[in-house]
C-alpha cells in the first residue's frame, strides 16, 4: 500500500489503558483507528500474572473511592471490583505494634496534614501556575521536611512511603511534584488508611483486554514505532520492522522515557524535547507471591522498612513487596527472602513468586516520572502540548499522575481533543 494513502483517522501508539480507551472513544464517535503496540501483549503498566490459584497485578492495581472515571469505565465494560481487606496491623521495622499504638503516628499525621493543606491550594490542571509554584518547585521534599522539623520516626515513615509510591528519594524530588501528586492521587495517604479500596476482580489488565475486544481493527502487537513524520495531509509512522502506517493524526500514549526514544520530523519544539530528555522515572521492582496458607479474608498486614523492600503487604493468600532504587535489580530469590522476613513467613508458606522490574523494561523506562527541583514549573506546560498532527496522552501526563485513574481521564481529554480535530476537512 503506498505510504501516502491515509488508512485511519488516528494512529494510536501504545496499547495501554490510555491508548485503548482513547481508541474506543474515537471509534464510538465514528473515527477509524489503528493501534500499534511494541510488546507482544497489551495493557502497558497494568500487567497481570497467575501464580497457582491467585492472579497478581504487577503494576497499577488499586482503585480508590475518588476514581470516578475508572469506576464508570469498569461498569461500562461489565467488570467488577473486589475490596482490599482493611488494614489491621503495621510493622515499622524494627518495631512491631498495632497501627493505633504507633508512638510516631501523631507527628506523622501532622506532617501529612501540612502537605494536604498545601496540595489543596494547587489547581489540578496546571499546578505550575500557582503563585507559590516557583517557590515550592525550588526545594526538595527533604528541604521541606527539614524546614518543618520533621525528624525521627515520622520522617522515616514519610520517606519510606515516598520511596515506595513515588519511586524517588525525598532528596531528589521537587516539593511541588509531591504536592501535585498528593493533590489528585493521594497514594501516600491511603496506604495507612482504614478507608476501603478495591482491586479489579478480573485483574488489572482486564479493562485493556475488554477495550481491545471492542475495536473493529485488532491491535497490531510487535509493532514498535520508531519514527513519526508529518506533513500537511497527515502522519507517517515507521516501525522497527520498516513497516509504515499512514493516518491523519497520531496519538502517542507512552511513558515519557519511551516517548524520548522516538524520532520526530519535523523535530519536537525545544521545550518539549527538553522535557523528554530531562524526565527520569524512578527505579522500582514489584514482587508478588501466592501463599500456601490463608491469613483471613478481612485482614491485611503491612510492613514498612528501610532496607531492600520498603513496603510489604499480605492479605489472604497473597503477598507483595516493593524494592526501590538500587535494590530494584536484586535477584528474585533475594527479594523473596526479604518478603518472607518482613511478613514473618517461612519458605514453606510461599508457593510461588514473580517479579516485574520496571526500571529495566525498555518500553516503560521506570516506574513513574520524578521531577527534580525546577523541572515541573519549566516542563509542566509541555506535558499535554500537541506537536502539529502529533498528540500526547497517558498517565505520566495526566492530572492524576501515575495512576489508573490518570490514564482513563487523560484518554477522555485526548479523545475530545482529537474529535475536534478530525472533522471531514482535517
Amino acid at each position: 500500500m503506498p505510504p501516502s494513502q491515509i488508512t485511519a483517522d488516528v494512529a494510536v501508539v501504545g496499547a495501554g489503558l490510555c491508548g485503548l480507551r482513547t481508541a474506543t472513544l474515537l471509534q464510538q464517535a465514528g473515527r477509524t483507528v489503528t493501534v500499534l503496540e511494541a510488546a507482544e501483549t497489551i495493557g502497558g503498566r497494568t500487567p497481570t500474572t497467575r501464580l497457582g490459584t491467585q492472579h497478581h497485578d504487577l503494576g497499577g492495581e488499586l482503585v480508590g473511592r475518588d476514581y470516578h472515571a475508572t469506576r464508570r469505565l469498569l461498569h461500562e465494560l461489565g467488570l467488577h471490583l473486589t475490596p482490599v481487606p482493611r488494614l489491621t496491623w503495621v510493622t515499622l521495622l524494627p518495631h512491631t505494634r498495632p497501627l493505633r499504638n504507633l508512638p510516631h503516628l501523631p507527628p506523622f499525621l501532622r506532617a501529612l496534614r501540612r502537605l494536604s493543606a498545601a496540595a489543596r491550594q494547587l489547581p489540578a490542571e496546571r499546578p505550575w501556575e500557582h503563585l507559590s509554584a516557583t517557590r515550592w518547585d525550588a526545594v526538595t521534599v527533604s528541604d521541606w521536611l527539614d524546614h518543618q522539623h520533621v525528624h525521627g520516626s515520622p520522617r522515616r515513615l514519610l520517606t519510606t512511603l515516598i520511596r515506595t509510591f513515588a519511586a524517588a528519594d525525598p532528596g531528589e524530588m521537587s516539593l511541588l511534584h509531591l504536592l501535585y501528586w498528593v493533590r489528585t492521587a493521594p497514594g501516600l495517604f491511603t496506604t495507612l488508611s482504614r478507608e476501603t479500596r478495591w482491586r479489579i476482580a478480573q485483574g488489572a489488565d482486564s479493562p485493556a483486554r475488554a477495550l481491545a475486544d471492542q475495536l473493529t481493527q485488532p491491535v497490531q502487537v510487535h509493532s514498535h514505532v520508531t519514527r513519526i513524520e508529518q506533513d500537511d495531509r497527515g502522519v507517517t509512522l515507521t516501525t522497527a520492522g520498516r513497516r509504515t502506517h499512514r493516518a491523519r493524526h497520531a496519538l502517542v500514549c507512552l511513558p515519557l522515557p519511551a516517548t524520548a526514544t522516538l524520532g520526530f520530523t519535523p523535530p519536537l519544539p525545544p521545550a518539549h524535547r527538553r522535557l523528554l530528555d530531562e524526565a527520569r522515572s524512578g527505579h522500582l521492582t514489584k514482587i508478588v507471591a501466592t501463599l500456601t496458607r490463608h491469613q483471613g479474608r478481612h485482614h491485611r498486614r503491612v510492613a514498612l522498612g528501610e532496607g531492600i523492600l520498603t513496603l510489604a503487604l499480605r492479605d489472604g493468600a497473597r503477598a507483595e513487596g516493593f524494592a526501590p532504587g538500587p535494590y530494584a535489580r536484586l535477584p528474585e530469590a533475594e527479594l523473596a527472602a526479604e518478603l518472607r522476613g518482613l511478613l514473618d513467613l517461612s519458605p514453606a508458606d510461599v508457593q510461588d513468586t514473580a517479579v516485574r522490574r520496571w526500571a529495566t523494561d525498555p518500553l516503560a523506562g521506570g516506574a513513574y516520572p520524578v521531577f527534580r527541583p525546577g523541572q515541573l514549573v519549566t516542563h509542566g506546560p509541555q506535558l499535554r502540548a500537541s506537536h502539529g498532527r502529533v498528540h500526547f496522552a497517558g498517565a505520566d501526563r495526566s492530572t492524576w499522575p501515575g495512576t489508573i485513574e490518570g490514564a482513563v481521564r487523560d484518554a477522555q481529554r485526548a479523545a475530545a481533543s482529537l474529535l475536534s480535530r478530525t472533522g471531514a476537512s482535517s
